[in-house]
Protein backbone atom coordinates (compact mmCIF):
# COMPACT_ATOMS: atom_id res chain seq x y z
CA UNK A 1 0.00 0.00 0.00
CA UNK A 2 0.99 3.44 -0.69
CA UNK A 3 0.82 6.61 1.14
CA UNK A 4 -1.70 7.65 -1.10
CA UNK A 5 -3.82 4.36 -0.72
CA UNK A 6 -3.31 4.60 3.04
CA UNK A 7 -4.94 7.82 3.11
CA UNK A 8 -7.53 6.81 1.10
CA UNK A 9 -8.60 4.57 3.41
CA UNK A 10 -8.64 6.83 6.51
CA UNK A 11 -10.38 9.08 4.20
CA UNK A 12 -13.04 6.65 3.17
CA UNK A 13 -13.49 4.92 7.10
CA UNK A 14 -16.58 5.73 8.59
CA UNK A 15 -18.51 4.58 11.76
CA UNK A 16 -20.94 2.15 11.74
CA UNK A 17 -24.04 1.68 14.32
CA UNK A 18 -25.94 -0.78 12.70
CA UNK A 19 -24.45 -4.67 11.84
CA UNK A 20 -25.42 -7.68 9.85
CA UNK A 21 -26.73 -10.97 12.06
CA UNK A 22 -23.10 -12.53 11.00
CA UNK A 23 -19.93 -12.92 13.07
CA UNK A 24 -16.58 -11.88 11.45
CA UNK A 25 -14.07 -14.78 11.08
CA UNK A 26 -11.32 -15.62 13.66
CA UNK A 27 -8.57 -14.32 11.19
CA UNK A 28 -10.10 -11.10 9.91
CA UNK A 29 -10.25 -10.89 14.11
CA UNK A 30 -6.63 -11.78 14.54
CA UNK A 31 -5.46 -8.57 11.85
CA UNK A 32 -7.39 -6.47 13.60
CA UNK A 33 -5.93 -7.72 17.22
CA UNK A 34 -2.30 -7.52 15.33
CA UNK A 35 -3.13 -3.83 14.26
CA UNK A 36 -3.99 -2.83 17.94
CA UNK A 37 -0.87 -4.58 19.22
CA UNK A 38 1.45 -2.65 16.60
CA UNK A 39 0.05 0.41 17.57
CA UNK A 40 1.78 3.25 18.68
CA UNK A 41 2.29 3.52 22.75
CA UNK A 42 4.19 5.24 25.32
CA UNK A 43 7.37 4.76 26.55
CA UNK A 44 6.80 1.10 24.27
CA UNK A 45 4.98 -0.02 27.26
CA UNK A 46 2.65 -2.46 25.43
CA UNK A 47 0.59 -2.21 28.44
CA UNK A 48 -2.78 -1.94 26.72
CA UNK A 49 -4.98 -4.86 27.14
CA UNK A 50 -7.44 -5.91 24.41
CA UNK A 51 -10.55 -8.11 25.88
CA UNK A 52 -12.84 -9.81 22.84
CA UNK A 53 -16.31 -10.84 23.60
CA UNK A 54 -18.48 -12.47 20.53
CA UNK A 55 -20.99 -13.87 23.04
CA UNK A 56 -24.23 -12.19 21.96
CA UNK A 57 -25.50 -11.99 25.62
CA UNK A 58 -22.74 -11.34 27.23
CA UNK A 59 -22.56 -8.09 24.50
CA UNK A 60 -26.29 -7.44 25.10
CA UNK A 61 -25.71 -6.81 28.55
CA UNK A 62 -23.05 -4.68 28.07
CA UNK A 63 -24.52 -2.51 25.36
CA UNK A 64 -27.66 -2.04 28.25
CA UNK A 65 -25.52 -1.32 30.91
CA UNK A 66 -23.58 1.51 28.66
CA UNK A 67 -26.94 2.63 27.33
CA UNK A 68 -27.46 3.29 31.29
CA UNK A 69 -24.52 5.34 31.69
CA UNK A 70 -24.86 7.47 29.56
CA UNK A 71 -26.00 10.83 29.70
CA UNK A 72 -28.59 11.11 26.78
CA UNK A 73 -28.69 15.05 25.06
CA UNK A 74 -32.17 15.96 23.55
CA UNK A 75 -31.88 17.60 20.41
CA UNK A 76 -28.27 16.92 18.93
CA UNK A 77 -28.08 14.48 16.25
CA UNK A 78 -24.93 12.36 15.31
CA UNK A 79 -26.52 10.65 12.51
CA UNK A 80 -30.05 10.11 10.67
CA UNK A 81 -29.04 7.56 8.66
CA UNK A 82 -27.06 5.05 11.70
CA UNK A 83 -28.95 6.96 14.70
CA UNK A 84 -27.22 6.46 17.84
CA UNK A 85 -28.78 6.51 21.48
CA UNK A 86 -27.97 10.38 21.23
CA UNK A 87 -30.40 10.18 18.33
CA UNK A 88 -32.99 8.02 19.67
CA UNK A 89 -33.92 6.74 23.16
CA UNK A 90 -35.27 3.93 22.16
CA UNK A 91 -31.97 2.30 20.99
CA UNK A 92 -31.67 -0.40 23.98
CA UNK A 93 -28.11 -0.99 23.58
CA UNK A 94 -25.19 1.37 23.72
CA UNK A 95 -23.15 -1.52 21.74
CA UNK A 96 -25.59 -1.64 18.73
CA UNK A 97 -25.91 -5.02 18.28
CA UNK A 98 -22.70 -5.47 17.11
CA UNK A 99 -21.26 -8.95 16.95
CA UNK A 100 -17.60 -8.73 18.31
CA UNK A 101 -16.66 -5.90 20.79
CA UNK A 102 -13.28 -5.56 21.67
CA UNK A 103 -12.90 -3.79 25.53
CA UNK A 104 -9.16 -1.58 25.30
CA UNK A 105 -7.94 -1.02 28.91
CA UNK A 106 -4.97 0.36 30.45
CA UNK A 107 -3.47 1.09 33.77
CA UNK A 108 -5.15 2.87 35.83
CA UNK A 109 -2.03 4.63 37.18
CA UNK A 110 -0.38 5.62 34.08
CA UNK A 111 -0.72 8.69 32.92
CA UNK A 112 -1.13 8.00 29.11
CA UNK A 113 -3.44 4.95 29.25
CA UNK A 114 -6.14 6.31 27.71
CA UNK A 115 -4.20 7.80 24.50
CA UNK A 116 -2.44 4.46 24.19
CA UNK A 117 -6.14 2.97 23.87
CA UNK A 118 -7.02 5.63 21.55
CA UNK A 119 -4.43 5.05 19.25
CA UNK A 120 -4.62 1.05 19.15
CA UNK A 121 -8.63 1.87 18.31
CA UNK A 122 -7.64 3.75 15.86
CA UNK A 123 -5.06 1.22 14.32
CA UNK A 124 -7.79 -1.35 14.45
CA UNK A 125 -10.54 0.71 13.25
CA UNK A 126 -8.40 1.22 10.03
CA UNK A 127 -7.86 -2.23 9.95
CA UNK A 128 -11.41 -2.89 10.32
CA UNK A 129 -12.15 -0.85 7.15
CA UNK A 130 -9.58 -2.36 5.02
CA UNK A 131 -11.07 -5.57 5.52
CA UNK A 132 -14.46 -4.64 4.25
CA UNK A 133 -15.93 -4.39 7.95
CA UNK A 134 -17.52 -2.06 9.97
CA UNK A 135 -16.54 -0.17 13.45
CA UNK A 136 -17.20 2.27 15.75
CA UNK A 137 -15.24 3.53 19.07
CA UNK A 138 -17.90 3.54 22.03
CA UNK A 139 -16.39 5.89 25.07
CA UNK A 140 -18.30 4.60 27.75
CA UNK A 141 -16.32 1.73 28.11
CA UNK A 142 -14.73 3.07 31.89
CA UNK A 143 -18.30 3.28 33.00
CA UNK A 144 -19.47 0.35 31.60
CA UNK A 145 -17.25 -2.16 33.20
CA UNK A 146 -16.50 -0.90 36.75
CA UNK A 147 -20.55 -1.65 37.46
CA UNK A 148 -20.81 -5.28 38.83
CA UNK A 149 -21.15 -7.03 35.84
CA UNK A 150 -18.23 -5.93 33.79
CA UNK A 151 -16.27 -5.78 37.06
CA UNK A 152 -17.30 -9.76 37.28
CA UNK A 153 -16.48 -10.29 33.38
CA UNK A 154 -13.28 -8.82 33.80
CA UNK A 155 -12.23 -11.28 36.68
CA UNK A 156 -13.83 -14.54 34.90
CA UNK A 157 -11.14 -13.25 32.06
CA UNK A 158 -8.09 -12.73 34.29
CA UNK A 159 -8.11 -8.85 34.75
CA UNK A 160 -8.09 -6.98 38.00
CA UNK A 161 -10.61 -4.51 37.95
CA UNK A 162 -8.15 -2.81 40.60
CA UNK A 163 -5.21 -2.25 38.29
CA UNK A 164 -6.73 -2.06 34.47
CA UNK A 165 -9.53 0.61 33.41
CA UNK A 166 -11.23 0.26 30.38
CA UNK A 167 -11.47 3.41 27.94
CA UNK A 168 -13.38 2.07 25.12
CA UNK A 169 -15.21 -0.47 23.42
CA UNK A 170 -14.18 -0.64 19.57
CA UNK A 171 -17.82 -2.83 18.12
CA UNK A 172 -16.96 -4.55 15.16
CA UNK A 173 -19.49 -6.39 12.72
CA UNK A 174 -20.43 -6.49 8.88
CA UNK A 175 -21.74 -3.24 8.30
CA UNK A 176 -25.68 -3.28 7.44
CA UNK A 177 -26.89 -0.34 5.51
CA UNK A 178 -24.96 3.31 4.72
CA UNK A 179 -23.43 5.87 6.89
CA UNK A 180 -23.14 9.48 5.75
CA UNK A 181 -20.20 11.09 4.19
CA UNK A 182 -19.77 14.58 5.65
CA UNK A 183 -17.52 17.21 3.75
CA UNK A 184 -14.40 17.94 5.71
CA UNK A 185 -14.21 21.54 7.52
CA UNK A 186 -11.19 23.15 7.48
CA UNK A 187 -9.09 23.09 10.71
CA UNK A 188 -5.82 23.50 9.99
CA UNK A 189 -3.98 27.01 10.95
CA UNK A 190 -0.58 27.82 9.24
Amino acid sequence: MNASELLNLMKSRRSYRLFEDKQINDEQLQMILEAGLYAPNAGGRQSCLFLVTQDREINNHLGRISRQVAKVVRGRYVSHEQPSIIDDPNIKSALYGAPTVITLLAPRNFLFSEADCCVAGQNMMLMTHALGLGSCMISRAGLTMDSEFGKSLLKEKGIDSEKYRAYYHIIVGYPKGKTVTKERKSRIYK
